[in-house]
Parts: C-alpha cells; structure tokens; sequence
C-alpha cells in the first residue's frame, strides 16, 4: 500500500481535481482536508462516504484511506506532523481548556463534518485564509495554528450524536440539551462507570426518569443498548483499522476481561473478532 511522506511540520495546500480514482494509501501525518467545491466518495478505513461542498474530513497517520471524484472539486488540505501538533497542544493549554482538543477533529462515530449553514461559511472562511497563508508558512505559523485551534472547537459543535430528527426538528434549547446529553456519552464511550442513567441524570441536572423517557422516545431505544451500540461500532473499526488487540480493547472500554468482551462483541455481530476481521477483510 502507498504511503505518502511529508518532513515539514506543518503544509496548506490548495488544488483543483477534475478527476481522481480511488487509490487507497497511509501518509505519516495528521490532515485536514476541507471540501471548498464538488462531490464525490471518501473512502476511510474501509467506509464509503460520500462528500459536497462544505463538508470535511479529518485523517490521521494510522487511516487508510482514498478520495474518489465525482464533481470537479477543490480541496483545501491542512497537514501536519506531530510536532506541530504539540505546538498546537501547548497552545491550547494556555486558553486553560477553553478550546476544544485536537482529538474533537473527529468524532469516534463521525467519519465526515457537515457543518451547518451559517458555521460552513466560517469554516470556509478558515480554510481560505489558510488557503492565502501557504506560500509563506515559516511566517505564518502562529496564524495558523491559532486558525487550526479555532477551526477543531468548530468542528465539535457540528457533530451528530444520534438520530438526526432529534436535532433537526426540535426548538434550540430543546435540541441544544439533545446534543449535549449524545455528546457526553460519546466523550465517556470508553468509561462505563460514567455511563449509567444517574451519572449523565447528574451530569444534566435531569431525573433519571427524563434519561430513561428520552431515550425510549427519541432514540427509540434504551440507554445502554444506545451505549452498546456506539461502543461496538468503534470497536468494529477499531479492528479493521489496525492491529488493535482484545486485551488493548478490553482495557480502553471498560470490560470486566477478555470473556466478557467476546461475549459482548459475539452478541452484538453475530460471529467471534476472528471471523469479523476475516469476513470484513475479504469482502
């Protein structure tokens, strides 16, 4: 598989793609690619996602992964290795936390950003200064970083935790304590002991009641199926994505040991990890 190699820290790139085949490959650096104009399929770790204007992507060193296009596009790329993102990191250190990690690039359950309609020109507006920046990045490094930093809160506050009806056709603050409720978990996935129903109650300041009701309701199933479900998902892509071990996953998810993690996983896919990872690998 081809692996593509950067050495510079830190690298904007702005080009124009009137066609482009699906070539899956690594690259040893972090990246943000931004989807200014066009449309066409993004292939990451072995899931087909299709992408418009506006959209993002972020990838990190261990993704595999291909843009296929459909649409002439043009793509903004950010990309950079780890020492930048230390920079980054250290920066945000001195905000004391009011910016959002560099790990909220990307959701574990979201592969691409679609940003509203109002935050996608604001995205659009980072990018394209960014875009304005790349020929002279020795310069320019304390702008971007700071773009950077600005551009990963935005992205948190567009990611989907669920069911999109519950979002989209619910009042601001109904939608806003939605979003919050689906965002804990997926913060927590790996922590079951913050995952019952009087934790995220508390966490709230709802009754467990309202927990219990919101999920039936809304999500149309109850809380720790929900949590079940989002944490086997991770889990399914952590396997096809690396060579992620049981005993690595039983400690990085909370499970008792490793019988109790294959139990978990046999129940939710229906066959053993061995036999997932076969069956993924030759299909």
């Amino acid at each position: 598989m081809r692996q593509d190699k950067q050495f510079e820290s830190l690298v904007v790139v702005e080009h124009r793609v009137e066609k482009l085949e699906k070539i899956i490959h690594l690259h040893n650096y972090y990246e943000f690619i931004f989807i200014k104009s066009g449309a066409g399929n993004h292939y990451l770790n072995d899931e087909l996602t299709t992408f418009t204007a506006g959209n993002l992507f972020f990838i990190s060193p261990r993704d595999r992964h291909s843009l296929e296009i459909d649409e002439p596009a043009t793509l903004i790329s950010i990309r950079f290795n780890e020492y930048a993102k230390g920079r980054i990191k250290a920066l945000q250190k001195k905000w004391k936390g009011e910016f959002s990690s560099l790990k909220k690039g990307r959701s574990q359950l979201n592969i691409k950003v679609s940003f509203s309609e109002k935050d996608v020109q604001v995205a659009a507006a980072i990018f394209n200064l960014l875009s304005t920046l790349k020929n002279d990045i020795l310069s320019n490094e304390a702008i971007i970083y700071l773009q950077l930093i600005a551009l990963v809160s935005l992205i948190e506050r567009n990611l989907s935790y669920g069911n999109d009806t519950v979002t989209q056709l619910q009042p601001p603050t109904v939608r806003e304590k939605s979003e919050s409720l689906l965002a804990y978990i997926h913060r927590h996935i790996s922590r079951p002991e913050m995952l019952t129903a009087a934790k995220i109650a508390a966490h709230h300041g709802c009754s467990v009641n309202y927990i219990g009701l919101y999920f039936k309701n809304k999500i149309g199933m109850n809380l720790q199926a929900y949590v079940n479900q989002c944490r086997q998902t991770i889990i399914g892509r952590k396997l096809l994505s690396s060579d992620v071990t049981i005993a690595e996953l039983v400690a990085g998810f909370g499970f008792t040991d490793a019988s109790h993690f294959n139990k978990s996983f046999k129940r939710y896919w229906g066959m053993s990890v061995s036999a997932y990872r076969l069956t993924h690998q030759q299909a």
